[in-house]
């Protein structure tokens, strides 16, 4: 074969190579110039996304996308529940903005929550090609709902940017845990939120009892709204005022007895039963908010005073809040022919260890912690004649009655006091009758007691029904008719001459007779309302 036409045969062979592998040599070439373009070839796209954690806030993952839009994942490692408020991300945390997260999610202990939120870098929205990196902090707010504390997690982040899309007009959140997976909007919730059945909105209450001594156990607090509180806006006033109201632990829905005494124009007055609260200590419930049409009372766990009810006593319940008597204490003074100060006496605490002069010259001391009387009376000797529904029956030399065991009198013929303070429940038009050797003031009211020292608020309150603070024998005195209806209570009565004595208490209709817990020293927890969240 001629030197020419080997030459030929390598240029066709050649030809041939470029014709079979030519275009997909050019289709490499063309995908190594986009790469490159895209900087698939940047020693920074293999670097890992990073979402520093802070404050029991545990960050899993984050994604950038080129938009700016990222999407990051957290947990609570809070010992409480936390309502998370508002997020942003910024490369400045002197520069940022918050994007209300809207609305508010709570994450129980180990719960978790993607939010999606834009990044700012110097003011700006953050735009960047794939690849690009993104260096500054997403921000998170947040407050615990037990005590009510805010908190801010800065979370340092660098992200790679990518392609992937984030489809978010506003902050949404999808709530996930092991056994449940909701999504939540800017406009619509279907976040679980742990309160009771048909609760629209609720405010954490935080009680806190400041004494070196923990409350009793069952515990009754009286807890007012007034007007001017935020939370009045959520409470019906119309019909059947109080009604939308009910009181539940937070953490496990349980329903807490609560009983409203009044409401007005001006303010609502709940007790609720709850534990003990120990000793400089709080402890902290909720009140829920139904819509100003849902009912919750039902006279059992939920309900109010008897006048107040549509039917009367429809819904009354005190029964199953209050405990069942009057609480009374005695006063003593190792000396004779003492005439305590009525006002004094009014302001008088019910504690162990309480004393005061009463405005006399003998320290009169509380030596015992208080007493209850019987939830109801009983037919029983008054002074000779026979008397229904005999509640206080405590005599020295007169025919009937009892001496004084229970409370304990060292000597009933030195002076000394008797306070007894309480509710009671009237099915109807009830008269009270007492027998008095020496002083008594007996009162009711259907308002707020103003404290555990003075209900009725003194000798002289209009609302009083017998007002004898002398030096007298054995009297008998009728008050006017009360009218059915759950009211507070008081009655002070004072032995002062050195012979004899009685303290009668009975009526003509049956009377149900209640009392609080006496706080320690006399001193009511303090309460404050926290924020009001929509579930």
């Amino acid at each position: 074969m001629s030197k020419s036409k080997r030459s030929n045969l390598r240029i066709q062979a050649a030809i041939d190579f470029l014709n079979t592998y030519g275009w997909a040599l050019l289709i490499i070439a063309i995908v190594l110039i986009i790469l490159i373009y895209l900087h698939v070839f940047n020693s920074s796209t293999f670097v890992s996304n990073v979402c520093e954690s802070q404050n029991n806030i545990y960050c899993n993952k984050a994604i950038l996308n080129t938009s700016g839009k990222v999407l990051v994942q957290i947990t609570s490692d809070h010992q409480n529940p936390i309502n998370i408020t508002a997020i942003a991300c910024s490369n400045n945390l002197n520069n940022l903005i918050f994007q209300n997260v809207t609305p508010q999610v709570t994450l129980e202990p180990g719960q978790s929550v993607e939010l999606a939120v834009t990044c700012y870098d110097n003011g700006n929205p953050f735009i960047g090609k794939t690849g690009s990196i993104y260096s500054g902090y997403v921000v998170v707010k947040y407050y615990d709902i037990f005590t009510d504390f805010p908190g801010v997690s800065n979370l340092a982040v660098t992200l790679h940017s990518t392609p992937e899309l984030i489809s978010t007009t506003s902050v949404s959140t999808t709530i996930s845990t092991t056994s449940t997976s909701t999504t939540s909007t800017s406009t619509t919730s279907t976040t679980t939120i742990p309160v009771p059945s048909g609760i629209q909105y609720y405010a954490n209450i935080t009680l806190s009892n400041n004494q070196n001594q923990p409350t009793p156990d069952p515990f009754q607090q009286e807890i007012v709204i007034t007007s001017s509180s935020p939370l009045w806006n959520y409470i019906n006033t119309g019909s059947n005022a109080g009604d939308n109201v009910e009181f539940f632990y937070f953490n496990n829905q349980t329903i807490i007895p609560s009983w409203l005494q009044s409401i007005n124009s001006s303010e609502a007055v709940f007790w609720v039963k709850i534990g003990s609260i120990p000793a400089n200590s709080n402890k902290v419930i909720s009140i829920g908010f139904g819509s100003k049409t849902t009912n919750f009372f039902n006279g059992n766990n939920v309900g109010e005073a008897a006048q107040l009810s549509p039917t009367f006593g429809e819904y009354d319940n005190i029964q199953n809040v209050m405990n069942p008597g009057l609480i009374y204490q005695i006063y003593y003074c190792n000396s004779e022919y003492i005439v305590p100060n009525p006002s004094d006496v009014y302001q008088a605490q019910l504690y162990d260890g309480y004393s005061s002069s009463f405005g006399t010259s003998c320290t009169f001391s509380a030596s015992t912690q208080p007493f209850l009387t019987a939830v109801s009376g009983s037919t029983q000797n008054v002074n000779g004649n026979t008397e229904n529904y005999v509640i206080d029956n405590y005599q020295y030399g007169y025919s009937g009655g009892t001496g004084f065991p229970n409370p304990p009198v060292a000597n009933e013929l030195n002076a000394y006091v008797i306070k007894q303070i309480g509710f009671i429940h009237l099915s109807n038009p009830t008269v009270f009758y007492v027998v008095l050797d020496d002083g008594g003031i007996i009162g009711y009211s259907g308002n707020a007691p103003s404290s555990f020292t003075s209900w009725l608020g003194g000798s002289s309150n209009p609302a009083n029904l017998i007002n004898e603070w002398k030096v007298q024998g054995a009297n008998e005195y009728s008050s006017s008719t009360a009218n059915p209806g759950d009211y507070a209570i008081e009655y002070d009565y004072a032995n002062m001459h050195p012979t004899q004595a009685y303290f009668a208490l009975w009526s003509n209709n049956p009377v149900d007779y209640y009392s609080a817990a006496y706080p320690p020293d006399g001193v009511e927890p303090s309460y404050t309302f926290g924020t009001v969240n929509k579930v």
